[in-house]
């Protein structure tokens, strides 16, 4: 009996792993974004003789970030329908369960379509205020995977809106106030993202019919414009250890700058040297060295602001 329902068994488990790569569950990375705040205000959102507060205030976090994952996949899922015949002539975004026509268009739809309501059911829950940042992130995701990913810079625009309104919802569902270097370096660094990836998908798709947009993009500008994002950010994370208020006073922070350097350029090699730019949460994840460093900056970051 065990022997006939095997192949059945096999099949529910190549579904669901077709599914789940659907998901793009690789770029839920980006969402980490929303867990920021909590690093950076826990200290005022809870006492040690409090235990209660910081285990509400760590699962309204978990749970802003859960959400994203939902939201995230449910528009990723949209955009591939969207791109469906694009993603048929890419060399590599062939192999998308959709493109390649593992998944049908119509089941797509129907799991876009539960993982957005299921997401801003669940933001309701969290507060007002997230829902509408909620609500506003997937009205711009959907509209950048329909109109204006096909703008020249505005795309960019938007996909730096993205990463910003993942940290805004942090800070909401925390209902916690967050200083304006957070948004100044999160908004740089997706700058710098955006960049990358533009200057890459145009490397990448010399040989093959790519989108009118990468040929309204001068990649000569695109590395000037790199370099010089590249300096503002890191010069920006410098200004922000040494000057904002919530931060010790005694200046401990600035001995993560040569961490955050050192990802910043690790980054910046790989996505240069490999041509892989395109897909930043491959490099996050597959490169050894960024994950090390973000580790040690974490830490870092939680002993200075928790244990002096």
């Amino acid at each position: 009996m065990n022997e006939l329902n095997a192949p059945k068994v096999q099949k529910y488990t190549s579904q669901i792993i077709i599914f789940l790569t659907a998901l793009r569950i690789r770029q839920w990375i980006k969402n980490f974004i929303v867990l920021l705040p909590l690093v950076f205000v826990l200290d005022q959102q809870w006492s040690y003789s409090e235990k209660t507060s910081l285990l509400i205030t760590t699962l309204q976090a978990i749970g802003a970030f859960t959400i994203f994952c939902l939201l995230s996949s449910g528009t990723y899922l949209i955009n591939d329908l969207f791109d469906l015949k694009y993603d048929q002539r890419h060399p590599k975004k062939q192999y998308r369960p959709i493109a390649s026509g593992a998944l049908s268009p119509s089941y797509a739809k129907f799991a876009a379509t539960v993982l957005i309501i299921l997401g801003l059911t669940l933001s309701s829950i969290l507060n007002n205020n997230f829902l509408i940042i909620a609500i506003t992130y997937v009205i711009i995701t959907i509209a950048y995977s329909k109109i204006f990913k096909h703008i020249a810079w505005v795309d960019i625009i938007i996909l730096i809106s993205g990463y910003l309104l993942r940290a805004m919802a942090g800070a909401s569902a925390l209902e916690a106030p967050i200083s304006i270097w957070l948004y100044v370096i999160v908004g740089l660094s997706a700058t710098l993202i955006g960049l990358i990836k533009r200057k890459s998908e145009i490397e990448n798709t010399l040989l093959f019919s790519s989108r009118q947009v990468l040929n309204k993009y001068n990649p000569i500008l695109l590395k000037r414009l790199i370099y010089l994002i590249s300096i503002l950010t890191i010069t920006s994370y410098s200004l922000y250890t040494l000057l904002a208020k919530s931060l010790p006073s005694n200046n401990t922070m600035t001995i993560t700058i040569p961490i955050a350097g050192y990802c910043l350029f690790r980054y910046l090699k790989i996505a240069n040297g490999h041509h892989i730019g395109e897909s930043p949460e491959e490099i996050l994840w597959k490169d050894r060295a960024i994950k090390i460093g973000i580790f040690l900056w974490l830490i870092s970051t939680i002993c200075i602001l928790y244990f002096q």
